[in-house]
């Protein structure tokens, strides 16, 4: 009997007994190392009297054995495995921070030519903006000498309206002449005079066609690309090749648990 809760010790585990499986009644004696399996005198005589078999507590001396051998050698592996996934959370800190840098490498460099393309959208701008001004002010003086001339025009027509309605024919008689000469000067002023408009042409440099359809590898701000590197466990870090040291491509690829590509990531415009 054993207080509920309380640890059961190895020495008191060892003498408990065991029963066989196949004999309910039958305390189990014996090791077949062919079958791998424990049994009692009655299975020896039936099933396992040509097998290779020995005492249970001779066995089970030596499974102990085994079983401290295996429980130091898991309790060290997981010690290897803890310092391995410690040396991990390393390279993935130092890892995100590269990420990080080039990022902000990435930003800085599309701020600047953002500022660039700003630049230049300001001088094309502003360079519109003085052809509109130029053209603008051709039109409206071309535009003033017509609204002149038709003020003329209007003004000698009622003029002359009412000198036919209200003239005696000798007050006809007295500005007919002046009358003529005055519609023949308006008739002579010319209206459709010839005048200078410029004609807008903007040529594009066309770089989303250049950058984006006629060649995918450029990128206006640049490129990002890798290197495979051999990252070796804290195991082996003293050995072969040093952290760090570049590894060609064809030596990844015939080693099947390092196998890398060179991959290049091309940003796009």
């Amino acid at each position: 009997m054993v207080e509920l809760g309380k640890k059961i010790s190895t020495e008191m585990i060892k003498r408990v007994k065991t029963y066989c499986d196949q004999h309910k009644d039958k305390q189990v004696e014996f090791y077949c190392y062919d079958c791998r399996v424990t049994f009692c005198m009655s299975c020896y005589v039936v099933r396992h009297n040509n097998h290779k078999s020995c005492d249970i507590a001779e066995i089970s001396a030596q499974f102990y054995q085994n079983v401290e051998e295996d429980v130091g050698r898991v309790i060290k592996i997981t010690g290897e495995c803890q310092k391995e996934a410690q040396y991990l959370e390393k390279i993935q800190t130092e890892f995100l921070s590269d990420v990080d840098a080039v990022k902000k490498r990435i930003k800085q460099d599309t701020d600047k030519l953002r500022e660039f393309l700003d630049q230049q959208e300001l001088k094309l701008l502003g360079d519109l903006v003085e052809i509109k001004k130029t053209n603008m002010e051709r039109i409206k003086h071309r535009m003033h000498d017509v609204c002149q001339h038709i003020s003329m025009l209007n003004n000698f027509k009622q003029y002359i309206t009412e000198v036919r309605e209200k003239a005696t024919p000798a007050d006809v008689s007295r500005i007919g002449c002046s009358l003529h000469d005055r519609a023949n000067e308006l008739h002579a002023i010319p209206y459709d005079v010839d005048f200078v408009l410029d004609t807008i042409h903007y040529e594009s440099d066309d770089f989303a066609q250049k950058y984006q359809c006629t060649d995918q590898s450029k990128n206006l701000i640049g490129c990002v690309s890798v290197m495979p590197q051999l990252v070796e466990g804290t195991a082996h870090q003293n050995q072969g090749v040093n952290n760090g040291d570049e590894i060609p491509s064809s030596q990844l690829q015939a080693n099947a648990s390092s196998s890398a590509e060179v991959t290049e990531i091309k940003g796009k415009f």
